[in-house]
């Protein structure tokens, strides 16, 4: 069985909520910041949603602390904003992975939810292959090793 998806929605919306639940994501809702940050301190998210308009913490704010709680690499963020306050959003780079437009189309967020999620696992591949490749040459290295010197090799497994 596949696992689904586990997402904090930082939002004050619920129906948005229930269309996810509804579409095979495990969904969690933080009105505020403050929550959502208790959230992630305990639980294992795997992207977060987040509403320009949360307060009383600015969205830049709130993307910041998420930061030092989890990096890019581990949790991505979609941040929900206005079309008239993207100008004022935190930049891509500067905090959030992507950007969902105010009303939210959920086709498009359900799209845009997909495409990070799957970012973030190639991402796990890749450092996992990173990993292996990089004992491989540690293995390599002391076979090698052994074989100069005529000692036996201690290959840990």
């Amino acid at each position: 069985m596949i696992a689904r998806a586990r997402l904090l929605l930082v939002h004050d919306e619920c129906s948005l909520r229930t269309r996810l639940n509804d579409s095979g994501y495990c969904t969690d809702v933080a009105e505020n910041g403050t929550g959502a940050l208790s959230l992630l301190r305990t639980a294992p998210y795997d992207l977060v949603l987040l509403d320009f308009g949360t307060a009383p913490m600015s969205a830049a704010e709130l993307l910041e602390r998420i930061r030092q709680i989890r990096p890019a690499s581990e949790l991505p963020v979609i941040l929900l904003a206005p079309l008239d306050d993207f100008a004022r959003a935190p930049r891509i780079g500067a905090g959030p992975d992507d950007y969902i437009a105010k009303p939210v189309t959920f086709l498009v967020a359900l799209a845009r939810i997909q495409a990070q999620l799957e970012m973030a696992r190639a991402g796990r591949e890749l450092q996992r292959a990173t990993a292996l490749f990089r004992l491989a040459g540690q293995v390599r290295t002391e076979a090698e090793e052994s074989r100069a010197t005529g000692e036996r090799c201690n290959i840990p497994w």
